[in-house]
């Protein structure tokens, strides 16, 4: 039972991150309009749901305290109290906490939050709840024992009045309807003497219990207020009704249950319509562990691997048979075959992307906290929040925006003053933007505030001796930007709380280059800075163009291809220092894609018919052409970290086996045309002119 509850709690705390999320954008936009009652009422419902969940895991303090929470959202709801900036700091106060406590009960470390000041101040400030605060106490001591004596039986109707049979059916949907049972218990041992549960509470957790027990209690208060009192959600169904004797009370509950039929319906019913019915909406989507993905997608990746490998054997098979039917039926059973895995494949990569805005939305709470405390008025902008995105990809990016959002809320956007002695709006603005661009997703951090002064990014680089002073004098904007990447530079002069410690940027580099990505960086003065990521979609399986090279075989992304040609030698052109082709009136820097990789100068090489094969690349509107030898054709590959299994080269993203066992180098786009622009700046810094 206890792996059963470890299990109910872990969902209870992956759910209550979900709701956290969504409780974040509710405030900010609560802020923004407070008069908006559907945000309000939203806000409501999922602290409501916070209280009853906590309580059936056993978080009584995160409980109580979201009732305290939902009181005082209530006075907000009913207009008992007025909308303030006060309260609305309150309020983020209190999803900081409870922010907290879940974070903690991770590791069963809850109990380190410590919520009676704020519950204090509510209770202080808005004048409900004026009982003190209890001092904590042990859940346990909330329950008692349910079989009293005769003695016992009299003593308590001196106590407590009136004797009352309850009869309470949980929701067909409730998935742990002991727990809901206990939740129940729970709520009627703080207004009434439980005298008898029918069945027993041991039997709850049978596989045979339906959801439907009966109680036995005396109270001093009248039904309706019993009723109202035990009333959470998942319930269908209560039944209350005095009795006159407890002298019997399993006899009387069972008469009174087996009477009780399943189609029963009452008010209660109504009272939880909403909820119920939102429930049955979330009833077709499950969690699954990221890990079991990885092992599903790993074997779509040997189905894919094993569809390639028939593919050859089908060639192969071709070339010495002659029996076409034969041949003929082994090529529709692999097509067949083929169409089946590119499915799995896509249903599978489908369950790990997830809509990018799971991850912007949660810089409006962090742009609104820093704009505050610099006294700056700033508005986040979230463009393309449904640009799909490898799940690993989201989580590994948070720590990167959230430096580069600093960067700009610190060093980027001027203060309200400055902004208006400059003609600008007084509300600055932060863009966050997605979009797709082939088999990369495009991420741009864009603020309009005052740039980067790139004379005291150079003054700072030759007195950090970062640069020399000869290399200053013709350093160009883009060489000078990247050493903004450079482990422990920084052009702030002192250390602020947001930013300015020396590290960083070269943090958020190095976490992108894990992740095959890059960042670029475009400013102008007066007017802003962009930050522009560009990352794989999925870190999985791939779609290359297989070609060779210098006897090695290569498989480059087929979404960053632009074209495939094959030219005459006679075509190719030599200016300064490297090779350039004519295509299509657009001048295109080339260099055999050996050369690029092991700085091997010999010339390219035609083909069998005189004709020279050339990969031409696209990347973030750069032209690069590859020579290669040959081109192989386009296949689907399932992508190996060369990290993990060799080392890092730069330039490749790893690795992958073809069908014929045979492995492949898979071209890193970006860095592969980076360290073109940077073999061609030694030589002529015009030539990387060309290609930016």
């Amino acid at each position: 039972m206890q792996d059963f509850f470890s299990e109910y709690r872990i969902t209870f705390l992956e759910e209550t991150q979900e709701n956290l999320e969504r409780l974040n954008e509710d405030l900010i936009a609560f802020e923004n309009d407070p008069r908006d009652v559907r945000i309000i009422d939203d806000i409501f419902r999922l602290i409501h749901t916070l209280k009853s969940s906590a309580a059936a895991v056993g978080m009584v303090p995160l409980s109580v305290f979201a009732h305290e929470l939902e009181n005082l959202i209530q006075q907000v709801k009913s207009n008992a109290i007025g909308i303030t900036e006060e309260i609305i700091t309150v309020l983020f106060s209190a999803f900081d906490q409870i922010q907290s406590c879940i974070k903690l009960a991770w590791d069963n470390r809850e109990q380190e939050v410590d919520f009676q000041q704020l519950t204090r101040k509510i209770q202080t400030d808005y004048h409900f709840g004026d009982k003190p605060i209890k001092e904590k106490e042990d859940p346990g001591d909330l329950f008692i024992e349910y079989r009293l004596s005769d003695d016992e039986k009299k003593q308590i109707l001196k106590e407590k009045g009136k004797p009352f049979w309850v009869h309470i059916r949980i929701a067909a949907m409730e998935p742990i309807k002991w727990l809901r049972a206990e939740l129940i218990l729970n709520h009627m041992v703080k207004i009434a003497k439980v005298i008898h549960v029918f069945p027993d509470r041991a039997n709850f957790q049978s596989n045979h219990f339906s959801g439907a027990f009966s109680v036995i209690l005396t109270s001093r208060l009248e039904s309706s207020e019993i009723k109202r009192s035990i009333t959470i959600d998942l319930i269908e169904s209560i039944r209350i009704q005095r009795i006159r004797q407890i002298d019997s009370p399993i006899r009387v509950c069972r008469e009174q249950t087996e009477t009780e039929k399943p189609a029963t319906r009452d008010a209660g019913h109504q009272a939880v319509k909403d909820s119920v019915e939102k429930k049955l909406n979330t009833e077709n989507s499950i969690r699954v562990s990221i890990k079991k993905l990885d092992e599903l997608l790993h074997l779509v990746g040997e189905l894919v691997v094993t569809n390639s490998g028939y593919r050859l054997f089908e060639k192969r098979l071709d070339e010495v048979m002659t029996r076409e039917s034969l041949i003929h039926d082994l090529s529709g059973l692999n097509d067949k075959l083929v169409k089946i895995s590119q499915d799995m494949q896509r249903c599978v990569l489908n369950t790990r992307m997830l809509p990018i805005e799971t991850l912007f939305n949660q810089y409006r709470r962090i742009v609104r906290d820093l704009s505050r405390q610099e006294n700056k008025n700033i508005e986040l902008m979230i463009q393309g929040g449904e640009t799909e995105v490898d799940k690993k990809i989201i989580d590994g990016l948070h720590e990167a925006i959230t430096h580069l959002i600093r960067n700009a809320v610190d060093h980027g956007v001027e203060t309200r003053e400055e902004r208006l002695r400059n003609h600008k709006k007084s509300i600055a603005q932060i863009e966050l933007s997605a979009r797709q661009s082939g088999n990369h997703i495009l991420i741009t951090i864009k603020d309009d505030g005052r740039g980067i002064d790139l004379e005291k990014v150079k003054e700072k680089a030759i007195q950090s001796r970062f640069i020399s002073d000869e290399i200053g004098r013709t350093i160009g904007d883009n060489e000078l930007l990247n050493i903004l990447f450079e482990t422990g530079f920084s052009t702030s002069e002192k250390v602020s709380s947001i930013s300015g410690r020396g590290v960083g940027l070269d943090v958020v580099r190095n976490t992108l280059n894990s992740m095959n990505g890059s960042v670029n960086i475009q400013t102008k003065a007066g007017q802003g800075t962009e930050f522009i990521i560009m990352l794989p979609l999925t870190l999985t399986i791939t779609t290359v163009f297989v070609v060779e090279s210098n006897g090695q075989k290569f498989g480059i992304p087929i979404g960053d291809i632009r074209e495939a040609v094959k030219v005459s030698a006679t075509e190719i052109e030599h200016f300064k220092c490297t090779n350039v082709l004519n295509l299509n009136d657009r001048i295109v820097p080339i260099a055999g894609l050996s050369n690029v990789f092991e700085n091997d100068h010999r010339d390219y090489k035609a083909g069998k018919q005189g004709l020279v094969p050339i990969i031409i690349l696209s990347y973030a509107d750069k032209e690069v052409g590859l020579i290669v030898d040959q081109i192989i054709g386009k296949q689907e590959v399932v992508l190996k970290s060369l990290e993990k299994n060799y080392k890092s080269i730069r330039g490749l993203s790893g690795a992958a086996i073809l069908g014929d066992g045979n492995i492949i180098l898979v071209v890193d786009t970006m860095k592969t045309i980076q360290i073109f622009k940077e073999q061609k700046r030694i030589k002529d810094r015009q030539i990387s002119e060309m290609i930016r």
